[in-house]
């Protein structure tokens, strides 16, 4: 009998480098983009730290999201801010909070 190995996702975005796919860095630019647009706004005191914190910002957003597997953190931003509340709500990981319990009970056993 033959088997086979089927690959369930053959989807994988561009990848601009080694880390970084090209969607990623192209809302790193339009993010930052619009932090320039809107400097005129800022204190020119505060303006390199507005910069500082648009581009850490930027990169806390591409990174991968815990809530929503397969996706990015700007990805859960969006559909939380474009959600109908009676159906989207990230789903908690009961059985992390078990186990986590179960082993601090053993913890407090041993002592």
């Amino acid at each position: 009998m033959a088997h086979y190995l089927v690959i369930k996702n053959i989807k994988s975005g561009t990848k601009a480098t080694s880390k970084f796919l090209f969607t990623d860095l192209l809302f790193i630019f339009v993010y930052v983009g619009s932090g320039l647009f809107i400097q005129s706004l800022i204190s020119s005191t505060l303006l390199i730290v507005f910069h500082l914190f648009n581009f850490i910002i930027a990169l806390l957003l591409i990174s991968k999201s815990k809530v929503n597997p397969g996706k990015r953190y700007y990805h859960s931003v969006y559909y939380y801010l474009i959600r109908n509340i009676s159906t989207y709500h990230p789903v908690p990981n009961e059985s992390k909070n078990i186990l986590k319990g179960e082993m601090l009970n053993e913890l407090k056993k041993e002592r």
